[in-house]
């Protein structure tokens, strides 16, 4: 029986090739065993997920009416971390912890490669909105230095706002 730890393995198992062997009981495995064994995480997992993406996003909205801009992004770095995270998981079973939100998308690109190269941005000003989006998770809130403008918060906010309908489309919920 598959524990929690062992999802990943089976995922790979059960989607790559086998290169090299080193386990002769791994022949032995079926197709139909190894699906059996991996547990249907994907819409109910997703929507737990979703449904405190979209506090953190309230929370954004709230910092954003205040005109407390620093919060708001990192209110919106929360968001995409948990979204990215949460999207990865249901797809491969491994359960990243993991708070760099260029890491997490580097993730995505295997998975959905053309949503996560727009989200790191095709134009200068998206870039540099991302690049604060990674930057916001320590900067936001210790950095006295740290400045982002309204501008830029929107171009977080339609990123964000694209790549959840995208892959809340992939997840089919």
């Amino acid at each position: 029986m598959a524990k929690c730890k062992e999802l990943f393995g089976l995922t790979v198992l059960l989607n790559a090739p086998v290169i090299y062997n080193t386990n002769p009981e791994l022949i032995e495995w079926g197709r139909d065993i190894t699906e059996e064994n991996i547990p249907e995480m994907g819409k109910a997992t997703f929507q737990k997920c979703f449904n405190l993406f979209n506090e953190y996003i309230a929370g954004a909205e709230l910092f954003t009416v205040r005109k407390q801009y620093k919060l708001a992004l990192f209110m919106y770095h929360q968001a995409t971390e948990l979204l990215l995270t949460a999207f990865i998981k249901t797809q491969t079973g491994l359960e990243l912890h993991i708070h760099n939100i260029n890491h997490l998308n580097q993730y995505l690109s295997f998975l959905a490669p053309g949503i996560a190269a727009d989200f790191w941005g095709v134009t200068q000003k998206e870039k540099e909105a991302f690049r604060l989006l990674q930057k916001s998770y320590c900067s936001a809130r210790y950095d006295e230095c740290f400045i982002i403008t309204y501008q830029q918060l929107e171009i977080v906010q339609q990123k964000l706002n694209k790549i959840t309908k995208a892959l809340s489309l992939l997840i089919k919920f």
